[in-house]
């Protein structure tokens, strides 16, 4: 896919491809820019969350959760868990040795933000 596309993936689209690789040469110089809400990662939660989003392929009574994990330590000072959040930054290895977790997004900035009107993706 041409560079400029990664630029309006969303949450759903980057789990997907994190479960298919987690080559950090495939990520490198894609921008990532997603709203979701804020799940801890349970083996991690003092460093890590993930950005997530609950998306749905037939009616709202399947909706499935997906999450890109994002690196923040002390991240539960300033946000809280289920609350909705703007993620831009850019995949790295995970820098913490207590994660599970290869990859995450290294934030360039989180910002707090109302739920979409449509908090379902398609």
């Amino acid at each position: 896919a041409p560079q400029a596309s990664f630029a309006s993936f969303t949450v759903v689209d980057w789990a997907s491809l994190l479960r298919q690789t987690s080559d950090l040469e495939f990520y490198r110089d894609k921008p990532v820019d997603v709203v979701g809400f804020i799940t801890p990662d349970p083996v991690d939660p003092e460093n890590i969350f993930y950005v997530s989003r609950f998306f749905v392929t037939c009616c709202v009574v399947d909706a499935q959760p997906a999450g890109v994990p994002v690196y923040l330590p002390g991240w539960s000072s300033t946000l809280s868990a289920d609350q909705w959040v703007r993620v831009r930054g850019s995949f790295a290895a995970t820098p913490s040795p207590a994660s599970d977790q290869p990859l995450s997004v290294i934030p360039e900035s989180v910002d707090p933000t109302e739920q979409p009107s449509e908090p379902y993706l398609f």
